[in-house]
């Protein structure tokens, strides 16, 4: 009975737990959505809620390039997706690219930045409105610039699949042009940058499209790592010891990563190109050393799907590749080439950014660096050396004005006053057409004046010299004060010249190409002598050793032409004064005559009679003497002949003190230092608060005064006591407030 009784217990509590089951359970008429599991369930409820099998569902069918197909009521006429109901993948889910076309879509509102979208989309798992983004880029034939990119990448996950998964190597041309047709499109974006990149290598690999090496052009994005092809070329070159020369090391620099491009490289590029091939010949003529790395190269893919990754190793002639990539000696000495390059076209790069249309012009040419000089074919520097061609004649030497010779070069920008900075930039340019010039500032010449002339002479490679040597400047300072001297009396002859070149050629120590230099800048001078007060107001920079070899220089210069003017010995005398030397040694020198052969005959103090001047003839015709300027010309000529008759006079026993020299009262003198005459002309300049040139002269005039003696000897005097010139305009004479001040002070002290 106890068995009996246990077995009851045990049914009666099963029974009970079914009840309340069935109690609590919906039913399939309640809750049609069901997904049952077919217990209790008739044929007909069975069937309703059954998703269907794998042998159902239609396989997907892979649209050829250029076939229609219509899906969701949008026709796709580009052809190149997978449409249809089960492709498995790699996983065995569906395929993330498959476009089933049961699935809905948003019939308005398209999700074209795909911001719905997740990071790895598949086209069964975005929602309804991204989906109709995606069909209607598909039928517009791909190539919204604006739709997200991973709308795109759902398109390339199919060309994936499509290439190798399913390896249908005849698709594999229209396939790469496709990508490569997106990537131009979409290449802005990093990511779609690297795979489609990455694919279109693959592809090239495994098809039979060929590799092709990165072009030799400014790279459009900074690639993430050497290209493929590269580094294939690269390492086959290592493997079989072949030299890396300058065009593979150039794209080895546009490839590398992460290597920014200077605007000079970018902006002229074909320059560029030209002194990167020169600047490499120079520096590695047996090719970049590189050396040969031990990891070899293999190829791995893994697709932007996820539905497939290789790995295949690269081998050339039954060996593998080594692999450059991780190099990075040769890599930084590149970047330093490509820098000095750069640095080398920053000039003519920021030229042809202000002036776009100047490429191909002189203008533009004159900054290139000089190994870029070329003179061959229709250049504009071609013709410009053919015009400087006609300025020689046939000869080695032309004499041309700086102005003139600024737009026979085409330099028009820098025509006007010859600065420094111009004549540097006409040197930079002339180097180039193995044409040297003086005044050369960049040697140290004093630059023309703006109506002055250029001396223009032939030399190789633009005569460089060492500027900085002592013998070169020593020599140079006493060509410039012999050129003064010599046009002192404003009348240079020709046996001074010979006297000067002379002095040249004895410097032993100067180099031949230094002698030349100064050569040309002794004829420039000749021709265009420097202002007194420029080149004398360097003297105080000279040791003292130089001092007496420069005033025995110009004593000898002078003397060179037998006749010693009176002019050229007030010259003589500021000469010893700016040395800091005395007078006195210059008499005795001029008396001597400083010559081996005997002495040289010194004009005597009346030797310059006055100008005759003719009886005043009877007016004709209408014609009128001007007055006025034989006036000028007797107040000239006595100024001269005072000069004359007091230069050579016997010095006198000194006076007594505060007894005037003439023995009578001595004038007044407005301005301590300066003597009575130059005190009333700087009082009438002051008077007028400026006055032309024109004015100047005739004031100096009315002073008894030579014009440009009284003008150097206010200046001297003034740059003596303010440490500045008076009047450093030579156009238009004013003082400066400060100084007016000052000597306003001075005068009444």
């Amino acid at each position: 009975m106890e068995w009996f009784l246990g077995i009851f217990l045990v049914w009666l509590v099963w029974s009970l737990l079914a009840g309340v089951v069935r109690l609590f359970k919906p039913r399939v008429a309640d809750d049609p959505n069901v997904v049952a599991n077919g217990r209790g369930l008739g044929p007909k409820a069975l069937a309703s809620t059954q998703k269907p099998s794998v042998s159902t569902r239609k396989p997907a069918r892979w649209i050829e390039p250029g076939t229609a197909v219509e899906v969701a009521g949008l026709r796709i006429e580009g052809g190149m997706i997978y449409v249809g109901e089960h492709l498995p993948g790699l996983y065995g889910e569906a395929d993330n690219c498959l476009i089933n076309p049961n699935l809905k879509i948003a019939k308005s509102e398209p999700d074209w930045s795909g911001t719905t979208m997740p990071y790895w989309p598949s086209y069964s798992k975005i929602t309804l409105n991204a989906r109709r983004a995606y069909l209607e880029w598909l039928a517009g034939g791909r190539c919204d610039p604006e739709i997200g990119i991973g709308h795109v990448f759902l398109f390339l996950y199919g060309l994936e699949r499509r290439l190798f998964v399913d390896k249908a190597r005849q698709d594999s041309q229209p396939i790469t042009r496709e990508v490569q047709r997106l990537l131009a499109l979409y290449g802005d974006n990093p990511s779609f940058r690297r795979y489609a990149t990455a694919f279109l290598e693959g592809a090239s690999l495994l098809g039979e499209t060929g590799m092709a090496l990165p072009p030799l052009s400014p790279p459009s994005h900074q690639y993430d790592e050497l290209p493929l092809s590269l580094r294939i070329h690269l390492g086959a070159k290592l493997l079989r010891r072949q030299p890396i020369l300058a065009e593979d090391a150039l794209r080895w620099l546009l490839a590398e990563p992460y290597v920014p491009m200077r605007t000079p490289i970018t902006r002229c590029f074909k320059e560029f190109v030209a002194l990167w091939k020169l600047k490499f010949q120079s520096k590695y003529p047996k090719g970049l050393p590189v050396r040969t790395p031990k990891k070899t190269l293999i190829w791995r893919y893994q697709s932007a799907s996820g539905s497939c990754h290789m790995e295949v190793p690269i081998r050339v002639d039954g060996r593998n590749i080594p692999d450059v990539s991780n190099l990075t000696g040769p890599a930084n000495r590149l970047v330093d080439l490509a820098t000095t390059c750069a640095e080398e076209l920053a000039s003519y790069s920021r030229f042809l950014g202000r002036n776009p249309q100047a490429e191909g012009t002189s203008e533009g040419g004159s900054r290139l660096p000089v190994e870029l000089l070329s003179v061959s074919g229709d250049s504009a520097i071609h013709m410009v050396a053919q015009d400087l061609e006609k300025l020689f004649k046939g000869r080695s030497v032309a004499s041309t004005e700086f102005e003139s010779l600024a737009k026979t070069t085409g330099m028009s920008e820098i025509a006007g006053r010859p600065t420094v900075a111009r004549l540097e930039r006409l040197g930079r340019f002339l180097d180039q057409l193995a044409i040297a010039f003086e005044p050369d500032p960049r040697f140290g010449s004093t630059p023309p004046s703006q109506q002055g002339q250029i001396l223009l002479f032939k030399v190789k490679d633009g005569a460089p010299i060492d500027a900085t040597s002592q013998d070169y400047i020593s020599m140079r300072t006493i060509a410039e004060v012999a050129v003064l001297a010599s046009a002192a009396d404003e009348r240079m002859a020709a046996q001074e010249f010979s006297h000067v070149r002379s002095e040249i050629a004895a410097a032993k120590h100067l180099t031949a190409a230094q002698r030349l230099r100064l050569f040309a800048y002794a004829g420039a001078m000749w021709q265009d002598v420097p202002k007194q007060r420029t080149v004398l107001r360097r003297l105080a920079e000279v040791s003292g050793s130089e001092r007496h070899r420069i005033l025995d220089s110009a004593c000898a210069t002078v003397l060179a032409d037998g006749i010693v003017d009176p002019r050229e010995v007030v010259f003589l005398e500021k000469l010893a004064k700016a040395l800091g030397l005395g007078s006195e040694d210059i008499y005795g020198k001029l008396h001597r005559g400083n010559v081996q052969d005997g002495p040289v005959s010194v004009a005597p103090a009346v030797v310059e009679r006055s100008i005759p001047i003719p009886p005043k003839p009877e007016e004709r015709d209408g014609i009128a003497i001007d007055e006025g300027k034989l006036r000028r010309i007797r107040q000239e000529t006595s100024a001269v002949s005072e000069l004359l008759s007091n230069i050579f006079v016997e010095v006198e026993q000194p006076q007594a003190a505060g007894q005037p020299a003439n023995g009578g009262a001595q004038p007044e003198t407005l301005f301590k230092g300066l003597d009575h005459r130059h005190s009333q002309l700087l009082r009438a300049l002051l008077d007028r608060s400026g006055v032309s040139r024109a004015e100047f002269e005739g004031l100096a005039r009315e002073a008894n005064l030579l014009p440009e003696g009284a003008l150097d000897t206010i200046n001297d005097w003034a740059f003596e006591r303010f440490d500045e010139l008076l009047f450093d305009n030579e156009q238009v004479l004013a003082p400066a407030d400060h100084i007016v001040e000052q000597l306003t002070e001075l005068e009444h002290a």
